[in-house]
């Protein structure tokens, strides 16, 4: 026999607070592989058609499911999903072994109650994702804002510091180049200087002519 989807709607199963819950699901089964099982499905399932082992097997799912439900508040119900599928394979799993079928694969897709306690917690839940995912955008945000103001930060100080290294060149340079001119100014006037030195010292002597005192003088005009 090929493996069998049973749809289950389970309706006002009573829950450990008495809080009615319905739950309805998809259970799959299957004739067991193992030798027990084929003795077991033999003696309860043969001659049976596929409507009557579906509607057997049906009803062993929907009854250990009131159990199970029966075993676990809301809260277990809805919160500790892990605990109750467990407890739902355990218990259905067992029943359907007598007839032997064996339970494949089970989809719980939704869970309610009459209290609304479920559809309470589904929207708290609801609210509480959005409002984390809030803060997490204005987390990001704020990050962003805080790394373009560091970025703007450090891009105003390399221009600062630029702009300080270009005028300490200038500077420099300008003192470079009156050292310069200095050192040429001081240069020059020393080659003046030398030569207006050597040109002193060597000039030509000239002396003065002096009258002689021991000639007579000679006067104008005839002799007396």
């Amino acid at each position: 026999m090929e493996p069998m989807p049973l749809e289950v709607k389970l309706g006002s199963a009573l829950s450990l607070e008495r809080i009615r819950v319905n739950i309805p699901a998809v259970f799959t089964v299957a004739v067991g592989g193992d030798e027990s099982y084929h003795k077991l499905a033999a003696q309860r399932l043969l001659g049976l058609s596929q409507d009557e082992i579906s509607y057997q097997a049906r009803e062993i799912i929907t009854g250990q499911l009131r159990a199970v439900v029966a075993q676990m508040d809301i809260d277990q119900i809805n919160q500790d999903r892990d605990t109750f599928n467990r407890m739902i394979e355990e218990l259905v799993g067992k029943e359907l072994q007598k007839i032997g079928l064996e339970l494949v694969n089970v989809n719980i897709t939704d869970i309610s109650d009459a209290s609304g306690k479920i559809e309470a917690q589904g929207k708290k839940a609801a609210a509480e994702s959005i409002e984390k995912a809030r803060i997490a955008e204005a987390l990001e945000r704020r990050k962003g804002a805080a790394g373009v103001a560091e970025a703007d930060k450090l891009r105003e100080t390399e221009v600062a510091a630029h702009v300080a290294d270009r005028d300490i060149g200038m500077k420099q340079a300008e003192l470079n180049q009156r050292s310069k001119i200095a050192e040429i100014d001081a240069t020059v006037g020393s080659n003046q200087l030398s030569l207006l030195l050597y040109t002193s010292a060597n000039a030509p002597c000239s002396l003065a002519r002096v009258p002689d005192s021991s000639r007579p003088a000679i006067r104008a005009g005839g002799r007396g």
